[in-house]
């Protein structure tokens, strides 16, 4: 089961989570043969509507290393060690089980920022082109 947190925590869970991912890339020296090692994606999905059932049901179904960040009108995800296309895929599999028309946005430490800053830059951006804001 996945961690769950508070909206508040994010930039301080980030900021871990990236200095967890070059700890471990230092020390296991293995990214050129374990690319996901390297990974953090972010993954923020959002719905007019998502319960303390619907957090907890998916928070149940992830793995203990992923944090969990939800409110009423979205879900964040930090997921160490996955790549953007397979947080990708578990954003849609988390859209079709909320089973609304909302939206999702997916970016990855290191392709779409090297700090806090920059990935939650990468997002904003992401969401504005979307025409959309950024919910926190």
């Amino acid at each position: 089961m996945a961690q769950i947190a508070k909206t508040k925590d994010l930039p301080l869970l980030i900021r871990h989570e990236i200095g967890e991912t070059i700890r471990l890339e230092a020390e296991l020296k293995l990214t050129e043969h374990l690319p996901a090692v390297n990974n953090l994606s972010l993954l923020l999905i959002y719905s007019d509507y998502i319960s303390d059932t619907h957090a907890h049901n998916i928070a149940s179904s992830m793995r203990e290393s992923d944090i969990l960040i939800p409110s009423s009108k979205h879900l964040v995800c930090l997921l160490p060690g996955t790549d953007k296309e397979v947080a990708i895929h578990l954003a849609e599999g988390m859209k079709d089980f909320l089973s609304e028309e909302g939206y999702y946005a997916v970016i990855t430490y290191p392709e779409d920022g090297e700090t806090y800053e920059e990935l939650v830059e990468s997002l904003r951006v992401y969401l504005k082109n979307k025409g959309k804001t950024l919910p926190w």
